[in-house]
């Protein structure tokens, strides 16, 4: 840690260097006796050396345009309404040291406590502010943002809705019945015989729907489940929890990609979707991105109609003489549910009810303001200012430019060891490179996650092309 004597110096060095800028012409060995520093340290400074002050601690894992990289990852989800969390956070840094470090068997990793300290150490100009998980008033600002006309001119068939409805199959719910043995025992199925299926499903403004995506929980998937589903476009999966985690989210936006691309064209579709952390992967967000899909998060719950619908399914077979209701009876009734429940009245009108469209956002964020909670609670560490610019790699047509960050940074170690051996470099020189070498560094982090998730996505699209060729 520099001691305050040394800071002291540093800022007598930082008007040394000003007085410099401003006349070029002056001599160095007369400005290190005019403001009382160190001739050779303050040669150094000028020759484009670094003060301790700003030099990289040893134990440091990202250099400064990695963590600039990081930080305007973070602002991006910031601006779509889904703050990072640590954990998020921590991907990503994990994603971009191995970026860093290609063909190691063991890239470096974060320790448990990197986030948190990595947090501390923002740049001043990076304001923290501190808010509650989920704030009605900033909902309705970021909603607003969403729906400029001329930002993204979306129309309301591209604006869709993706939620998860979960069903517990087995056994039917309680319900009042008539009977003349009111004391007569029943035998009840046990709620343990329960089990979990999750729909995954995505509806738009205009009352479209997309075909569902069908979670179940176990290892394996049989064949004789599927005697009585008749939808050959309905894609199935399995978790062990029976809801969706990242690979079954990730896996759900490509069938929503597949099913709404021709419809859209060249237009933005919006997404609304809670903001569980299986739908904010970096791999979710770039597949985004590519596509220009706009997902924000917003809480609501367009599908308790679907709910209703299903248990009262339930109830009509399993309240008949203790009858078990399975997957097979679940697969067979699902088509019916769907459609009783995800009428176009229904989605409709479930748009309007909460301002979604046509759009009156203060329908439903107007009396969560009122009733907001002021008092101290759980909170989410948010960073919001403007991004800082950064300046555009320099491009060199006699050679040919390094192609990845890992290598980038190569180059300018080269260039600094070559720099270092010039004694006469024109005052100035040094720190420019500097400006230029970090900006460069920054985008190139930031281009090998978008190259990282190019190739994922045509190594997929090579398989499906061999499975297509193997069926004819």
């Amino acid at each position: 840690m520099p001691s305050e004597k040394y800071k002291e110096e540093e800022n007598r060095i930082s008007e040394a260097l000003e007085m410099l800028r401003k006349n070029p012409k002056q001599k160095i060995k007369p400005l290190a006796r005019q403001f009382g520093v160190d001739y050779q340290r303050l040669r150094r400074r000028v020759l484009g050396g670094t003060s301790q002050l700003n030099r990289r601690p040893a134990h440091k894992r990202l250099t400064e345009d990695q963590e600039r990289a990081i930080i305007l990852w973070m602002h991006d989800l910031d601006d779509r309404g889904i703050p990072p969390t640590v954990r998020m956070i921590k991907n990503y840094v994990d994603k971009v040291l191995q970026n860093m470090h290609p063909g190691a068997d063991n890239p470096p990793q974060l320790g448990d406590r990197w986030v948190y300290r990595f947090l501390k150490r923002l740049p001043k100009e990076y304001v923290k502010m501190k808010q509650k998980t989920i704030d009605p008033s900033d909902i309705l600002l970021r909603t607003r943002a969403l729906y400029r006309p001329e930002r993204y001119k979306i129309t309301p068939s591209n604006i869709w809705n993706f939620d998860e409805s979960g069903f517990q199959i087995g056994q039917g719910g309680d319900e009042e019945v008539v009977t003349r043995y009111p004391d007569a025992l029943r035998h009840v199925p046990s709620s343990s015989s329960r089990e979990l299926v999750s729909t995954a499903e995505g509806i738009s403004a205009v009352g479209n729907t997309i075909p569902p995506l069908l979670i179940f929980t176990g290892k394996v998937i049989l064949e004789s489940w599927f005697q009585y589903l008749k939808e050959d476009e309905w894609k199935v999966t399995i978790s062990e929890t029976g809801f969706s985690n990242d690979e079954i989210a990730y896996d759900w936006l490509k069938h929503f990609n597949e099913h709404t691309r021709e419809q859209a064209g060249n237009n933005f579709r919006l997404l609304f979707m809670d903001n569980h952390e299986a739908h904010l992967t970096s791999e979710f967000l770039s597949y985004c991105d590519d596509y220009r899909i706009i997902p924000f998060a917003f809480p609501w719950l367009p599908f308790l109609q679907y709910e209703r619908v299903h248990r009262r399914a339930i109830n009509e077979k399993a309240h008949l003489g203790g009858y078990f209701y399975d997957k097979i009876d679940f697969l067979a009734d699902i088509a019916r549910v769907r459609a009783d429940a995800l009428t176009l009245r229904v989605i409709r009108n479930g748009f309007s009810a909460r301002g979604l469209w046509p759009f009156n956002p203060e329908i439903i964020v107007g009396p969560l303001i009122e009733k907001w909670d002021l008092q101290e609670g759980q909170e989410l560490l948010i960073y919001d200012n403007e991004e800082p610019d950064i300046s555009s790699s320099p491009t060199n047509a006699s050679f040919s430019p390094p192609t990845t960050a890992y290598k980038l940074q190569r180059s300018i170690t080269k260039v600094d060891a070559q720099l270092n051996e010039i004694s006469n470099v024109i005052p100035g020189i040094r720190r420019s490179l500097k400006k230029i070498f970090d900006g460069s560094l920054t985008q190139a982090h930031i281009k090998d996650q978008q190259q990282a998730q190019i190739e994922r996505l045509q190594t997929l699209n090579e398989r499906k092309s061999a499975q297509k060729k193997i069926k004819k």
